[in-house]
């Protein structure tokens, strides 16, 4: 005679009691818990701290950097000011530049430009740029600044552009030409080249996402990039926050959304005095919660790995207590021992045994079903006189509830032997067109329920023969078009196009004018039992078609697909080998 484990009295008399080991366990899984929870945001605003630190030190460096820059052209310019202003002659200009070149790593030339604004000398020092006919600059922001304000004689620094001489990106800095007596003769200016900014941001980058800015005093962008390039250059920032920031301090940091790319940064910033210019460096907040990923997904593996090896001690030791407990009452440690092994021996058999027990349950449970579905036809189709209207709606429930369980078991059974690898393919050339025609009279009733209209071109194109398992195909057709047709809006519309690819493929193209699927749930979509949020909607589903969908066209030797966009709909396709 055996004894089961529900036969025999496993609380013992003495020792550690199992609700002590639960206490403890629960005790000790809160403290992980809690641990993990610190050393998460401990370790977030250690990495927020050291960032934003990292882009605070870069962004003195920038400043410093872009302020050397433009004091070493304007300091140039200025020179060459003075010894064109003592004789207004350009070969005293060419001789000065040529005997002490600008450095050409910092500035790519020199410009002078008449009243009229047209160039008279374009020249790095050891080259000069020949001048084009009718080149003038009477359109340029610079230009026109310097023309209205000469007497100031304050520098000025351009937005970052193409020259139409040189054809080289650059950011001018400019000032006027102007006679003792104040007579305007035009201006100069030096053209900083565009990688003298790029190179920082290259080299001092925190986060993929960080961006380099050069704003103006007047609120407008001279120069923006970030690692899709140039972008925002001339847009008016009065609505940034840095103003109010340098009402209090001429250097700082604020978090704002970017008013050029629209996406969040934190913005570090600094004024340069005397040149109207404040440079900006910005870390995105994505940039930081990257840094974070790797120490959280490690902090929680472990955590949950501690939890993992706390829940298999607490398990074991309570095994032992139950085991103590089973010796003290019956004194029969061998009796415990063949008992164990049984238990053992049962659950490897029931872990064996799983995929033939879902697949027995299911044709059990199909019996009773089909025999009230079997009914509900019957009283659905009796005299409609005899059955009152609440009476015939109680039938269609039936029915219909019916025919929603018996399609989940279909599909329980077919994912358990997809599980199982013994899912059963019968290929052979089938009608294309005909599976179509089929799937669309299945779906006809529950179209007219909402009003909505089915277009399908499938008879006006070729005889469409492809190598398949035509019932599969028509399982997964009638999948796709029941979504359809559930997911749809009222009184909307149903297309199926058939055709026939270009690398030997037939395609059906399902597609609804449905609400859509948004991008961030699309990669779930194929995911068994995944139902993207309509989990407590009226819409049923157990969200395991599109799986066995995609597992039995891939069988096929097929392709499966589909594209979406918000409340326009969605299209469905699969591809089918052609037969030749």
């Amino acid at each position: 005679m055996s004894i089961s484990f529900t036969q025999v009295e496993l609380t013992p008399k003495k020792g550690i009691s199992r609700t002590l080991v639960f206490s403890i366990w629960a005790v000790l899984v809160c403290v992980i818990i809690s641990l993990t929870l610190w050393l998460l945001e401990n370790n977030r605003e250690k990495t927020f701290t050291q960032i934003q630190g990292q882009a605070k030190q870069a962004s003195a460096f920038f400043n410093r950097h872009i302020s050397d820059t433009t004091r070493y052209a304007d300091d140039y310019i200025k020179t060459v000011r003075k010894i064109f202003l003592q004789s207004q002659n350009l070969e005293d200009v060419r001789r000065y530049m040529h005997d002490i070149p600008p450095n050409t790593e910092i500035l790519s030339h020199i410009t002078i430009m008449d009243k009229q604004a047209v160039p008279i000398l374009i020249s790095s020092g050891l080259e000069e740029t020949d001048l084009k006919p009718g080149a003038h600059a009477l359109d340029r922001d610079y230009f026109r600044f310097q023309h209205k304000h000469f007497l100031e004689d304050t520098p000025y620094i351009s937005k970052a552009k193409k020259g139409r001489s040189t054809g080289l990106v650059t950011v001018r800095l400019v000032r006027p030409i102007v006679t003792p007596d104040n007579k305007f003769l035009g201006i100069l200016f030096a053209a900083i080249h565009e990688k003298q900014i790029t190179q920082f941001l290259n080299i001092t980058q925190i986060g993929e996402n960080s961006t380099t800015t050069l704003l103006g005093t007047d609120k407008i962008i001279r120069f923006h990039k970030s690692k899709e390039g140039f972008s925002g250059i001339g847009q008016d920032l009065s609505k940034s926050k840095v103003w109010q920031a340098l009402e209090q301090s001429p250097s700082g940091s604020f978090a704002q959304t970017s008013l050029v790319d629209g996406t969040e940064h934190y913005w570090h910033y600094n004024a340069i005095k005397n040149f109207g210019l404040i440079t900006m460096l910005s870390v995105a907040t994505q940039d930081i919660e990257k840094e974070n990923i790797l120490y959280r997904n490690s902090t929680i593996a472990l955590a949950t790995l501690s939890i993992l090896i706390l829940s298999i001690l607490s398990f074991l030791v309570v095994r032992e207590v139950n085991i103590a407990a089973l010796n003290s009452e019956i004194g029969n440690h061998v009796r415990l021992e063949e008992q164990l092994r049984h238990e053992i021996m049962l659950s490897q058999k029931a872990n064996e045994t799983h995929t033939a027990f879902m697949s027995q349950m299911s044709h059990e449970l199909r019996t009773p079903l089909n025999a009230i579905l079997g009914f509900s036809q019957l009283l659905g189709s009796y005299d409609k006189n005899k059955l009152n209207e609440t009476q015939q709606n109680y039938v269609r429930h039936i029915q219909q509830s019916g025919e929603y369980l018996l399609s989940l078991i279909e599909k329980v059974l077919d994912l358990s032997q997809i599980e199982s690898g013994k899912l059963q393919i019968e290929m052979d050339n089938g009608d294309v067109a005909q599976c179509i025609e089929e799937c669309l009279h299945m779906v006809e009733s529950r179209r007219k329920e909402k009003n909505i209209t089915i277009d399908s071109f499938h008879k006006s194109v070729q005889p469409l023969i492809a190598h398949m398992d035509a019932t599969r195909v028509k399982q997964v057709l009638l999948n796709l078009l029941s979504n359809a047709v559930k997911y749809n809006r009222e009184n909307g519309s149903i297309s199926v196009i058939p055709k026939i690819t270009t690398d030997g493929y037939i395609r059906i193209s399902i597609s609804d004018t449905g609400s859509g699927i948004k991008p961030s749930l699309q990669e779930k979509l194929f995911e068994p039992f995944e139902r993207l949020g309509l989990e407590n909607s009226h819409i049923e589903g157990a969200g395991i078609g599109l799986t066995i969908s995609r597992h039995l066209i891939q069988e096929m030797g097929g392709r499966i697909g589909f594209e979406s966009k918000v409340n326009k709909g969605s299209t469905f396709w699969i591809d089918l080998k052609q037969s030749i």
